[in-house]
């Protein structure tokens, strides 16, 4: 439902938020008191607030769409769980819930994940301390390579990355895999990945994917789809191996 929710009393709560027909869950464990006092709204933004203001230990933040949820009433601290689904996928699992305190965004960690990037929940590690704005944010401290955004993968490394933890869609530009082992060959795109790209990857027998032709790993087709370095020279190419009858 669009609009705030009040939730009062000293039980767990899903609070059933949303916006633009989009159903966004967000989730509080038990207060201690009966009289504690919750609201929670699902805002849909276009706006990136203070979101390089945060926590070394984040990486991202999806400012754009986030829960307003105000302590009204009491000072029981609780567990928050954010819900996403199709219409709001991610890019990657690699995430946490993040609060904004006023002057920065806190990172409350990843505590269990269900679902996937298509659909899914995840509850903080720690209880919030400050209850103001809450976003899923992509973790991760500084000096370590995060996955990047999917959609514009420009490197062998984060086309790895991406292969490894996307569930949706991997859009990739023209580069070569300098960086990448030999060992690090094939990489596999998962099932439940598709690609895409503004140049052709597959050599003549392969089918050819251009930037109006995706392709989605299909586990019932008789060729799997691996990345191989197959010309160093053309920089490569996703070509489908035929299984072996």
């Amino acid at each position: 439902m669009e609009g705030p929710v009040k939730k009062i009393g000293n039980t767990g709560f899903v609070f059933p938020t949303g916006a633009n027909n989009s159903y966004r869950p967000i989730e509080i464990s038990a207060p201690a008191t009966t009289t504690s006092e919750f609201i929670a709204e699902f805002k849909d933004d276009s706006l990136s607030v203070n979101t390089n203001t945060k926590d070394t230990t984040l990486a991202r933040l999806l400012r754009k769409q986030y829960w307003n949820l105000n302590r009204t009433s009491g000072t029981s601290q609780v567990y928050v769980s954010l819900g996403w689904n199709s219409f709001s996928s991610l890019a990657d699992t690699l995430i946490s819930v993040a609060s904004w305190n006023g002057s920065q965004w806190k990172d409350l960690g990843k505590g269990i994940l269900s679902g996937n990037v298509t659909s899914g929940n995840l509850k903080s590690n720690v209880v919030a301390t400050s209850y103001s704005q809450f976003i899923i944010a992509f973790s991760g401290s500084s000096g370590v390579i995060m996955p990047p955004e999917c959609y514009e993968v420009a490197n062998a490394t984060d086309l790895k990355n991406c292969l490894l933890h996307s569930g949706v869609a991997v859009v990739v530009n023209s580069f070569d895999l300098n960086g990448l082992a030999t060992t690090d060959f094939p990489l596999v795109v998962p099932e439940g990945v598709l690609l895409s790209s503004s140049f052709k990857w597959w050599e003549p027998e392969c089918p050819i994917i251009t930037s109006n032709h995706k392709a989605v790993y299909d586990a019932n087709n008789i060729s799997s789809m691996f990345v191989l370095l197959c010309n160093p020279i053309q920089q490569f190419r996703i070509c489908g191996l035929k299984e072996q009858a």
